[in-house]
């Protein structure tokens, strides 16, 4: 997943380097998964720079002396593997907390991206600038398909068995994956104005994925509250069960 060079003309943020994971995908039972890592996790805000070493949360190939990911020799791939599993505790971004607060009222407080027990998945593997929005579809095509081979190593070979999905475009392509099973959805709301949005399930080769249509971590207002309960309290109820059984 390291050694490779990114899709070209695809918006891929010069001089990153793949995102395999946030935290530790070999050491967990439960993930949650998006679209593509945030060009934040590289650059300062809106700008092209480089977060400097300082407040660095990923390897680049400034930190690693190198010129190109597909030229990394293994040291150089091992670090960029042990920055992303040490994500967590290094300097992240503020995005995880709603789903990370969303997963400790359905698992307990020992469920945790920052206690290691919890790591990050993306379809996409790299960055964007661009962001995903701004990206063509034949762009996005050819992300999702350079990505999809690792997220498939990765749902087939870790000890993963729970994956809470974040948002309608993140579960349309999980769809397409070979032997993907969709279960049944159901409608909740959230919001004064009753917004509908639809909670779903499915499996695939013995792991249980578990969504929602809506991107939790773009929700805003005081209503979220509401929000994040309602799902902490489904996520109890349906995919829960999974993570200490031996299916």
């Amino acid at each position: 997943m390291v050694r490779r060079r990114p899709p070209d003309d695809c918006g891929v943020i010069g001089g990153s380097t793949p995102v395999v994971a946030f935290g530790d995908p070999r050491n967990v039972r439960l993930a949650t998964i998006g679209l593509n890592p945030s060009k934040i996790e590289f650059l300062v805000g809106k700008t092209s720079a480089f977060l400097s070493e300082e407040h660095r949360r990923l390897a680049t190939l400034k930190s690693l002396n190198a010129h190109a990911t597909d030229e990394l020799d293994q040291r150089q791939v091992e670090q960029v593997v042990k920055d992303c599993a040490n994500y967590f505790q290094r300097n992240p971004y503020k995005w995880f907390k709603n789903l990370d607060t969303i997963i400790q009222g359905a698992f307990g407080t020992e469920w945790s991206y920052y206690n290691k027990t919890v790591c990050h998945l993306d379809l996409v593997q790299w960055a964007t600038d661009p962001v995903w929005s701004g990206l063509s579809k034949i762009q996005k095509d050819k992300l999702i398909g350079d990505g999809r081979v690792h997220l498939d190593e990765q749902l087939t070979t870790e000890k993963i068995k729970v994956v809470i999905v974040n948002g309608r475009s993140v579960w349309n392509e999980l769809t397409n994956l070979n032997d993907f099973k969709p279960g049944e959805s159901e409608t909740g709301y959230f919001s004064a104005n009753r917004t509908r949005y639809t909670r779903v399930r499915g499996e695939r080769s013995g792991v249980h994925f578990f969504g929602w249509t809506c991107n939790i971590p773009t929700q805003h207002g005081t209503m979220d509250q509401q929000l994040w309960t309602d799902l902490s309290d489904w996520l109890q109820k349906v995919a829960a069960p999974h993570l200490v059984s031996n299916d």
